[in-house]
């Protein structure tokens, strides 16, 4: 008797559940389907006159000529390419909204019905091209979609001189409306600068790359003067100026056994070879007497200073001369 006074306590709630949600699903699927019927949308795609026109010439009496119908099918075709490029772009955007959840299931189905209905367009289109003349079926698309590619450049091209005002008159008003901390002083105004003939610029871009090879010819001589004037000063300290015109007194670099060794002689600027009989050139004459190559007038320029080694060396070579003369009178 307990169970069952439990199960008539819970019959009528029950129910109560049963008939309220049943009810409530049946209503709203009702009014959905009436909303379905009477609700009116707008064509996913615009109006396709170019397919309209089509038609109308194909229901003429008599037929219009070949040509005609062709170019007419090539419009319609050019058009339909157009769709299939929009196409393409709506269905990454709404594949991308529908998995962040954004967008229903029912704008992805109607996006679904206008692709089939596309696609069923393409198959009508190339079977008409295929009636007009076997073959031209495959090859439609392919002059289609080089017109339409021309019609959006040229559409680019036309788009310029708009394009051009309106930024020209935004940069004004941003001048215009800049700080007076920000505004140059002297600047020329858009509108009354004049741009610069091609010849008249590739003019001035030559001569400032004239000049510019010039002051790198300039500087390149006399970085190597510069370089050729501190390896002669290592080779003889002491030395004097060594940019100098005309002949040039021998350089020595000390000596050696108390005899001068020589290097060679500047002659203009530049450093002479030494002489190939090595570091000391001697001459015998009759008497076997030794006299150094630089004892000989030729090589001893006058008016050109010498340096303390080189003075030593020659009265060491001096003495010993005078004291072989000696010897020898003996």
């Amino acid at each position: 008797m307990g169970f069952l006074g439990v199960l008539a306590s819970l019959t009528a709630p029950l129910a109560y559940v049963i008939v309220l949600f049943g009810g409530l699903s049946l209503f709203s699927k009702i009014y959905r389907r009436r909303a379905a019927a009477s609700a009116t949308y707008e064509p996913w795609y615009p109006p396709h006159h170019d397919r309209d026109i089509y038609v109308s010439l194909l229901s003429l009496e008599p037929p219009p000529q070949l040509p005609i119908l062709v170019a007419a099918l090539l419009r319609r075709a050019v058009f339909d390419v157009k769709l299939m490029w929009q196409n393409r772009e709506t269905k990454q955007a709404l594949n991308q909204l529908l998995l962040k959840g954004q967008i229903g299931d029912e704008l992805w189905n109607r996006f679904l019905v206008a692709e089939k209905e596309l696609e069923l367009e393409l198959v009508e289109v190339v079977e008409e091209a295929n009636t007009l003349k076997e073959g031209w079926g495959q090859v439609i698309f392919g002059l289609a979609n080089e017109m339409a590619m021309h019609e959006k450049q040229k559409e680019i091209y036309e788009q310029i001189p708009s394009l051009r005002a309106q930024e020209k008159a935004r940069l004004e008003e941003s001048l215009i409306s800049a700080p007076k901390e920000l505004q140059i002083s002297g600047a020329v105004p858009l509108g009354a600068y004049k741009p610069v003939s091609p010849s008249a610029r590739q003019i001035a871009l030559n001569a400032q790359a004239m000049q510019a090879m010039q002051q790198q010819q300039q500087a390149m001589q006399q970085a190597q003067m510069q370089a050729m004037q501190a390896a002669q000063g290592k080779a003889t300290p002491g030395q004097g100026p060594l940019l100098q015109v005309g002949p040039a007194p021998p350089v020595t670099n000390g000596t050696a056994n108390g005899k001068a060794v020589k290097i060679g002689a500047l002659t203009n600027g530049s450093l002479a070879p030494p002489p190939a009989t090595g570091s000391r050139a001697t001459s015998s004459n009759g008497d076997g007497d030794e006299d150094s190559d630089e004892d000989s007038p030729e090589e001893k320029p006058s008016g050109q200073p010498r340096n303390a080694a080189s003075m030593a060396a020659k009265k060491a070579r001096n003495k010993k001369k005078k004291a072989a003369k000696a010897k020898k009178a003996k």
